[in-house]
């Protein structure tokens, strides 16, 4: 969810980027929809308060959401676990 908020927050041609999105898809009046955008930076505003600590921070998240992912799958279907060296995965 990070990584999609920060994706669509940094499209400037989609108007209110990830709070657009998230308002149109729950179906929500435009006053609760105001509110959402209220709370979610502008696009423009998302790439000038970028930081590295932030881009470091969504880093380790996404590999670590993506391992957990990964172990939870081959828990489930009995699946042998990922040799350490394909977890380039994680990170493309």
């Amino acid at each position: 969810m990070p990584l999609l908020i920060v994706i669509s927050a940094a499209d400037p041609a989609n108007g209110q980027g990830f709070a657009q999105w998230l308002g149109e898809g729950l179906g929500m009046a435009a006053p609760s929809r105001n509110k959402i955008e209220q709370l979610i930076a502008l696009p423009g505003q998302t790439l000038r308060t970028t930081t590295a600590f932030s881009l470091a921070a969504l880093a380790v998240f996404g590999l670590s959401f993506g391992a957990a992912v990964q172990t939870t799958y081959e828990k489930v279907w009995g699946l042998p676990p990922g040799r350490w060296w394909a977890r380039w995965r994680h990170v493309v």
